[in-house]
């Protein structure tokens, strides 16, 4: 999963070995303060993740995680202390399964273009030499930005952005040199989230929110619900597929506006103060 921002959700499949998070983690209102972000993860994020059906969690920071690029060895050596819980910085992570015993090698790098003033953003020359540096063949390779590679880095929610490409180009040169068998990364919420395989590998956009930040990617779902969904839907005529998208983008233009959104972050705020 990825682009959390605050959000905790509950995992209830217990087959799972290993959890990885792409960044953005920490609630926007405690982005740019020290104390609130290292009191998140210790008390909020620390019994979340003590308490998944999952043996490992291994995450890296994104953009909005201002205060892990500030002082990253906190991060790395103070919070894992008795945890499950492991930090990667654009380093190498072996993760040997409790089941066969069968080593995977994951990579995880935070960095990301520039397109503003936010943390892990690095100039396009320093990107290369740091793309440079990832190994080849790897298990898994977990990103924060993600590629200019099969949508993953596509904007698709034209309310709010208008749709165009945002993905990054060396990241995707990278990735197609260094072929990992798996590719995951976030940062464009509403990027392609459908595993796909380009390559011989495999890559999907993981992230929980939308351009709005609400967690519209569930990752409790059934496939047969879904899949059930999709051919009842493709089964409509035609009008009827345009006058369910109008009714959506009716209501996204009046329940999810700029006024709406502030307000919700306000009321956001408020309660994570209270709590």
């Amino acid at each position: 999963m990825s682009d959390n921002h605050g959000i905790l959700p509950q995992i209830r499949d217990e087959g799972i070995e290993l959890l990885l998070i792409c960044g953005d983690i920490v609630p926007l209102s405690f982005q740019n303060d020290m104390e609130l972000t290292q009191w998140w993860f210790n008390s909020k994020f620390r019994e979340w993740a003590e308490n998944l059906p999952v043996e490992k969690v291994v995450f890296i920071a994104g953009n909005h995680d201002i205060m892990i690029e500030r002082d990253p060895d906190w991060f790395k050596v103070e919070f894992p202390k008795h945890s499950k819980v492991t930090y990667l910085q654009h380093e190498l992570y072996e993760y040997i399964s409790s089941q066969d015993g069968a080593v995977y090698s994951i990579f995880g790098t935070p960095y990301c273009k520039i397109f503003g003033r936010w943390a892990f953003m690095r100039d396009s020359e320093t990107l290369e030499k740091l793309y440079g540096e990832i190994p080849e063949n790897l298990d898994i390779l977990i990103s924060h930005d993600s590629p200019l590679l099969g949508g993953l880095g596509f904007i698709h929610q034209s309310v709010r952005w208008g749709n165009q490409e945002a993905g990054n180009g060396i990241l995707a040169d990278a990735i197609l040199e260094k072929k990992p068998k798996y590719f995951f990364s976030g940062h464009i919420h509403s990027g392609t989230h459908q595993l796909q395989e380009i390559d011989e590998i495999k890559l999907a956009n993981v992230s929980i929110v939308d351009e709005y930040y609400d967690n519209v990617y569930t990752v409790d779902y059934d496939l047969n619900k879904i899949a059930e969904t999709i051919e009842l839907i493709m089964n409509d005529s035609v009008d009827s597929r345009r006058e369910m998208g109008k009714r959506a983008q009716d209501f996204v233009i009046n329940n999810k506006n700029c006024d709406i959104q502030i307000s919700r972050m306000l009321d956001f705020i408020k309660r994570q103060i209270v709590s």
